[in-house]
Formats: structure tokens, sequence, C-alpha cells
């Protein structure tokens, strides 16, 4: 976490014996160099392939299309970047592989219900967020069939391996969906405080993250360019949903 930890990612590639990357985003992430250019130089020669068409909510065809195309290049892991939604993707991506289930059937996203991953190899998934979403902390990836219709197809596994909250990439995220992203990271923390029952540690960790994310949004609005406060938004929402479980049973 902080300006620059995307840096960090070379050494937890190492430490996974990760060979051959494969990069999944969007397109507005590709036409940003100030962006991309920084993480694709911390995974050199490793990187094997990379798609950006990835679109809102993870369209179950562009999913297919992107595993597809993480088959054909032999990779070993999936790197995301961007906000929910390529991240989503990169899980979707593995659970395909990992589940034999070819998403561009019409049967797919009727399999996926009832697809376990338990001693299946999953490929590692490493997260570089841009957004507050958090979608790098949550299991259930979403697919969106042609019928819009949603299927989650939750697995513990799915869950990325490392996630770099980078400052100086965060910083280029446009100011509308950086602060749209933040309240729903709001949102996450206030209804771990008001779910019913007693869970004193999530308590603590969501009442961190309102003051983390109270000042940082405010910040950020005055002065979008301000990096310290962008690291403080993503403090927050990490915090937001370390530890979501009462929020979820409620």
């Amino acid at each position: 976490m902080g300006e620059g930890s995307v840096s960090a990612l070379d050494a937890e590639l190492s430490r996974a014996g990760v060979k051959r990357v494969f990069l999944i985003t969007t397109g507005s992430i590709a036409r940003n160099p100030a962006v991309l250019a920084p993480v694709e130089a911390v995974v050199g020669a490793r990187l094997v392939g990379k798609t950006a068409a990835i679109g809102q909510h993870a369209p179950v065809r562009e999913v297919a299309r992107a595993a597809h195309e993480v088959r054909e290049a032999k990779a070993d892991a999936l790197l995301s970047v961007g906000g929910g939604s390529p991240i989503d993707a990169a899980k979707a991506v593995a659970w395909s592989l990992a589940a034999g289930v070819d998403l561009a059937q019409p049967d797919a996203l009727s399999k996926a219900r009832s697809v376990r991953l338990t001693g299946k190899a999953v490929l590692p998934h490493f997260a570089v967020p841009t957004t507050l979403s958090v979608a790098e902390l949550s299991v259930p990836p979403l697919l969106r069939g042609s019928t819009k219709e949603k299927v989650g197809v939750a697995a513990q596994e799915l869950v990325p391996k490392a996630a770099f909250y980078d400052a100086a990439l965060a910083v280029h995220t446009p100011l509308d969906l950086w602060l749209s992203t933040g309240i729903r990271a709001v949102d996450h923390a206030v209804e771990t405080v008001l779910a019913p029952g007693e869970h004193p540690l999530p308590d603590a960790a969501a009442l961190e993250a309102l003051r983390f994310l109270s000042r940082g949004l405010r910040a950020v609005k005055e002065k979008p360019p301000d990096r310290a406060a962008r690291t403080d938004c993503q403090l927050g929402a990490w915090l937001s949903y370390l530890l979501p479980g009462p929020a979820a049973k409620g």
C-alpha cells in the first residue's frame, strides 16, 4: 500500500514462482500509459498476453474470450488492473479454467451453480485496484449473461493472492468514479456497524474505515491530485471490507 507500491509486484510474482502473466484490464486503463506502463514495466518479460476488452460488470462473453486467450498463452498467473469489472473478470477466468467450464456455452451459467473448486488447480491472481470497490477482497465474481442475469461463482480460491494499492496509479482515476466507489466502501463499513449481533473486531475495522474515508474522500474532492488522500481512501476501503462477515450475515 502507498505510492509506488506496485513495485512490490515483482517480488510477489517471484515468491509465487510465476513465469507467465496474463493481464486483464479495460479500454480506459489501456489507453492511459500513466497507469498501465508502470505495471507492465514491473511484470517485464513475464507478460505473455493481455486483454483490454472487459466491459462494465464483466459480461460473460468477454470473460469467455479472455479465458480462451489465457489458455492459449499458457499463462500461469493472472494480473488485473482497474476497478471491479476487470478484477471480477480475472476471478471468473480463473474459475472457468479451473472448473473446465467454457463460459461461451449456452449452459455455462447453469453449470456455474454446482461446480466446486476444492482440490482443483486455480491460477493465482494479483490485483492492482484503481477504484474503491474492493472487488479484490470479495469472493464471488458475478457473471452477466445475455439475459442480464448475474450468477455468482463463489469460491475462496478465487480471492487474489495480493493487492497493490498504489496512489501513483489511482490518482488517474476520474473523480466521479473515485468518489462513487468510495461511497460504496462507506456502505460496506456502515452495514458492518449496523449488522445485528455483537462483533467488536469487525466494528473496530469498520469505524476506522469510516474515519479514513471521511477524511480521504473530502480531501480528494477538494484536491484530486492529492496522493496521500488517495492512499487514505484506499486504506479506508480495505478496512471497510476486511472483516465483512456480520454485514454478509445480516
